[in-house]
């Protein structure tokens, strides 16, 4: 996926011989960051980019769709680096945007991430009330699609909050609503957090084999991220099991995905799995 978008971006950026239109050159600007995104190891190129294109439009004035797009795009990007603070501030430009050219989808969309960022933050009540809030406004404006990210996020809020049969329902929701849209990557993501639900309940057959499907089902192209996160999730089912070779292998797979990849909440997560798999070998 990454690869294709580079491609395309190329072709337009060889086509701007004389063309200097600003709005082109965002777009371009736009298309690598998004096509850097997905590479494993390109976040700081990608992190360029999209600062260069919302320098452009910034500069420009540009209240357009990839003004939209590429704050939003460096938002996600923030989420994968690990910085969950600056995630907010790009999500919350991104709102502002949306609003300004009466852009309803994006709108939308950015109620969900900033209350993702929120949650991966630590802050619970304002991932609560703002994704609330952002489903009330997908349902307000009939919006279908957005409805699969709005409640997973919902979801994973209970599940952060001890809520568990809450987190499950949202979730199963989440779930039913990806595949209506045959968005295979995201319902692999649903399923691998009801895993997350069913180990929190202490069911681990129900978490290996939920976890084990969804990461089953993480295509080989543009999910580098998730895989990532599915593994060390496996990781920490195979320690509550005592399973340490399973732990091991599974951690190992993600540290070497890892490595200088620029994740830095996947890597600190990484690094503290290894820390408790160290102790639990000792005491084996």
């Amino acid at each position: 996926k990454g690869e294709d978008v580079l491609h395309w971006a190329e072709r337009i950026q060889g086509s701007l011989e004389g063309d200097d239109s600003p709005e082109l050159a965002a777009t371009v600007q736009y298309l690598m960051g998004s096509g850097k995104s997905y590479m494993p190891r390109a976040l700081t190129e990608a992190d360029e980019h999209y600062a260069a294109a919302t320098r452009l439009a910034g500069e420009h004035r540009l209240a357009s769709e990839i003004a939209i797009q590429s704050w939003f795009g460096w938002g996600n990007l923030s989420l994968r680096r690990g910085d969950f603070e600056l995630a907010r501030k790009k999500f919350r430009e991104t709102m502002t945007l949306a609003r300004a050219t009466g852009d309803i989808y994006f709108e939308a969309l950015s109620y969900n991430n900033q209350a993702y960022a929120a949650l991966l933050a630590g802050d619970l009540p304002d991932a609560r009330t703002t994704i609330e809030t952002g489903i009330d406004f997908v349902i307000r404006n009939e919006l279908m699609r957005p409805r699969q990210y709005r409640y997973t996020t919902r979801g994973e809020i209970a599940l952060a909050a001890g809520e568990l049969d809450e987190a499950e329902r949202a979730l199963t929701v989440a779930h039913d609503e990806a595949r209506v849209y045959d968005n295979f990557t995201h319902a692999a993501n649903i399923q691998a957090n009801l895993g997350r639900v069913a180990l929190a309940r202490g069911e681990h057959a129900r978490a290996e084999a939920r976890l084990l499907d969804a990461y089953a089902a993480v295509p080989d192209a543009g999910a580098t991220h998730l895989r990532i996160q599915i593994e060390l999730w496996l990781t920490r089912l195979y320690l509550a099991r005592e399973d340490i070779p399973a732990a091991r292998r599974y951690l190992e797979t993600a540290r070497r995905a890892l490595a200088g990849s620029g994740r830095a909440a996947l890597q600190a997560e990484a690094d503290a799995l290894a820390a408790a798999v160290a102790v639990q070998r000792e005491e084996a």
